[in-house]
């Protein structure tokens, strides 16, 4: 498990960094090459990179990421909604670095365009007041009219840290969330504006003792309870699994359930399917999945089964 921490947790261990010799502008460094590997993750091929820049130091991570992708052939543009002199100095110094003048062109509905929510961070709270608003209207409906992907820097903007309310936010498909993962993050309210979290990590940042109660599940929060199976390791002692399901116009509950078992560790699983929708399950089910076909339920056949589904 991952705890999740709030705003004021998060500043607690920022706090701690600097307290140890880190810089504010470490940190950036840090979360900007993270966010921009994570870009190329997700992103492999170079696009047009639309950096929405508030004033702060959650401008400042998005524009040290924008360096080391413009590095790798993609083309940035600015949409800021400040003028440079009211930005924090450290993110004043990340766009001097960028070399790139506030400007945004005509977009092409076929274009490969990220747009880049980095107008508030975690400090953030109540309605939004413009010129931020126009701006997260702007990347809604950029996202709605064009379908261009959008990554929100930490949070999606107008979406409180602690709570994961909004009233008004940005619709994010990924948020790439720096250090820890935020409270906010893992509420139901939610859900329909962060998009799939990513981690940036942050060196010697620790969360071990913070967000008692409130945890994320990540892929590697099983990883070790997961026992490692020998090279001549036979799928029949993973345990055999018979799922009976599936009806002729119904076939994806059966396709589903068949590739649960398997992902759950079961290492044989026999799918006993109806006549009547057979063939449509076949082509579209796991290929490690054995098909049977019955046409009475006397027919079925699970004495071998560890389980039955």
């Amino acid at each position: 498990m991952m705890n999740a921490i709030t705003g004021d947790e998060m500043r607690a261990c920022e706090e701690s960094l600097f307290a140890q010799g880190v810089t504010a502008e470490e940190l950036i460094e840090q979360a900007g090459r993270g966010i921009a590997q994570a870009v190329r993750k997700f992103f492999p091929q170079a696009g047009i990179l639309r950096l929405y820049l508030g004033k702060g130091h959650n401008a400042g991570d998005a524009l040290c990421a924008a360096r080391h992708l413009k590095a790798r052939g993609w083309r940035v543009e600015l949409r800021c909604c400040y003028e440079e002199i009211e930005w924090a100095t450290l993110t004043r110094k990340q766009a001097r670095l960028l070399e790139l003048q506030p400007q945004m062109e005509a977009l092409d509905a076929g274009e490969h365009v990220l747009l880049i929510d980095s107008l508030l961070g975690i400090g953030s709270q109540g309605a939004l007041r413009e010129p931020i608003a126009e701006a997260v209207r702007e990347i809604c409906r950029l996202r709605s009219e064009r379908g261009y992907r959008v990554v929100a820097m930490d949070l999606p903007t107008g979406l409180d840290a602690d709570e994961g309310t909004a009233t008004e936010a940005v619709v994010a498909d990924y948020t790439f969330t720096v250090g820890a993962l935020k409270r906010g993050l893992l509420a139901a309210s939610a859900v329909n504006f962060v998009g799939r979290v990513e981690l940036i990590p942050l060196e010697g940042l620790s969360t071990e003792h913070l967000g008692k109660g409130f945890q994320g599940i990540v892929p590697r929060t099983f990883g070790a309870s997961l026992p490692l199976r020998s090279h001549d390791f036979h799928k029949g002692d993973a345990g055999r699994v018979a799922v009976i399901a599936g009806s002729l116009g119904m076939e994806g509950a059966a396709i589903m359930a068949a590739a649960g078992a398997l992902r759950g560790g079961a290492g044989l699983v026999t799918l006993w399917v109806r006549g009547d929708c057979a063939a449509s399950i076949k082509a579209r089910v796991m290929p490690e999945v054995m098909v049977r076909v019955y046409a009475d339920f006397s027919e079925i056949d699970v004495s071998q089964a560890d389980a039955i589904v």
